[in-house]
């Protein structure tokens, strides 16, 4: 009896080992991804909340259906915040990077935004 507790234990780390290792690779496939360094070139805020941004080069790294446009979720926490910064690099002549974290319905998702102020 006790030789079948023990067998039943190790059997049971490796299913363990192999389940995690199998879902390691999908959790770090859904990892936010920076773009460079692009001017936005538009903005269209939709009536609904949600806010869609252009760059000069449209990066697409997770495989999104399109590429035309970055989109933001209406209920950002941040996306009052990201939207000013967007007009004002726009205004000012900067350019962004977006940090990209999946796909939001077709586009990639705007997870945050840098400016660069040393331009």
């Amino acid at each position: 009896m006790h030789l079948n507790v023990v067998a039943f234990k190790k059997n049971y780390f490796w299913f363990a080992v192999v389940l995690f290792s199998l879902a390691l690779p999908s959790s770090y496939a859904a990892a936010a991804t920076w773009t460079q360094y692009y001017m936005v070139t538009d903005v269209y805020p939709t009536s609904v909340g949600a806010i869609y941004f252009k760059q000069e080069v449209q990066e697409n790294p997770d495989n999104c259906s399109s590429q035309s446009w970055y989109r933001m979720k209406e209920d950002h926490a941040t996306k009052a915040e990201i939207y000013a910064l967007v007009l004002t690099s726009m205004a000012l002549g900067n350019k962004l990077r977006f940090s990209l974290d999946g796909c939001d319905g077709a586009e990639p998702a705007v997870n945050a935004v840098i400016m660069d102020v040393n331009q």
